[in-house]
């Protein structure tokens, strides 16, 4: 998860507000909420086993087996910091046999395990509470839902200022999918075409890599600057073209006066000092009807898609056939190789695979 903060470089460092309160709450939260943050805890499945979880779920006329793996970065300088990705599968969240929830969260700063652990936790049990509202319009439910979270994670124990995490939300509603996003993880529908498959996107990054969040966030007092921009080593204005050829240094989000938050995403849940130059929870939707040629999901954390294309991904995943673990863990392993490749740090790595077998 790209988020700067207080992390700048030491050139353009400048306290941001909060920054040792929320070090030593999240301290003392870690202890309170879940110790080691189990990226699995609470999941029903048919089978755990370390840092992988299984099952099968049904759905109208659709079969979905599915598997999810949560690989922790490799940060060099930070031996013992946790794994902030965290992963949610609730089979049967309403009771009716074939509604299902699955969801990825990319925590980030001070609190980031925290808040993508709250928010894991909170959001099924706010979309259960109204399950009339969500027969009746699952987008909407997700929506609000999703802002619901945001509100109790901004009133919550912990400091959510320069802290929080994406939420990328897959909902089965019988044999339709709606898929609601909030920051830049991503949900990729593979597709069958002739003997391979092509990627669909059911979701699209939320950061300034896109024009019209870019507006957006200005008008609502941002400034969108690379760290070579901020530090004076490149002109201003917009230099940048896509995610893959920014060297390293994407666009971010700056407020008017400081050298923070830093995020280089537009969308998320918590930040609540970056909600005040643009950063909203509001989630964009897509509900897609299955089809026959619909073959799988891949829900990811940009840990994936900061290197690999939607298309190469479903590619990787379409070569292991059945063995889905052996399929996310393929997709986690190789995006871990490629940003050891570029930088020496990576991204925590969580890719959830569903697959669809008609009945």
């Amino acid at each position: 998860m790209w988020c700067i903060g207080h992390f700048a470089s030491s050139s353009i460092r400048q306290r941001a507000p909060g920054r040792f309160d929320a070090a030593l709450t999240c301290m003392l939260m870690t202890g309170i909420l879940a110790g080691s943050f189990n990226q699995y805890e609470g999941m029903s499945k048919e089978k755990e086993d370390g840092d992988k979880a299984t099952g099968v779920v049904q759905a109208g006329e659709y079969k979905i087996t599915y598997a999810c793996v949560s690989q922790r970065g490799h940060y060099p300088d930070q031996p013992f910091k946790a794994n902030q990705d965290a992963v949610l599968v609730k089979p049967d969240l309403i009771g009716s046999g074939d509604h299902h929830l699955f969801a990825v969260f990319d925590g980030h700063g001070e609190c980031g395990a925290e808040t993508a652990f709250f928010c894991k936790s909170k959001l099924p049990q706010i979309m259960a509470e109204d399950a009339a509202a969500l027969r009746a319009d699952p987008p909407a439910a997700i929506h609000d839902a999703l802002l619901k979270v945001n509100a109790q994670l901004h009133e919550s124990l912990f400091d959510d200022s320069l802290s929080g995490t994406t939420a990328c939300v897959v909902y089965v509603n019988g044999s339709e999918l709606v898929v609601s996003n909030v920051g830049d993880s991503r949900c990729v529908l593979a597709v069958r075409n002739g003997g391979g498959v092509t990627a669909k996107e059911l979701s699209w990054d939320q950061t300034p890599f896109v024009d019209s969040e870019v507006e957006r966030v200005q008008q609502a007092g941002a400034r969108v600057l690379t760290l070579a921009q901020m530090e004076g080593d490149k002109p201003l204005g917009k230099i940048w073209t896509n995610e893959m050829e920014c060297d390293g240094d994407p666009p971010r989000l700056w407020v008017k006066d400081g050298y923070y938050p830093g995020t280089a995403f537009t969308r998320s849940l918590g930040d609540s000092i970056a909600k005040s130059i643009g950063v909203t929870a509001e989630s964009e939707h897509v509900v897609h009807k299955l089809g026959g040629d619909d073959a799988f999901v891949v829900l990811a954390t940009d840990g994936v898609w900061e290197f690999i294309s939607s298309q190469r991904a479903v590619e990787m995943v379409d070569k292991h056939g059945d063995n889905l673990v052996g399929a996310a863990a393929d997709l986690c392993a190789e995006s871990y190789r490629l940003w050891l490749t570029e930088e020496k740090r990576t991204d925590d790595i969580t890719v959830c695979v569903m697959k669809f077998s008609r009945q």
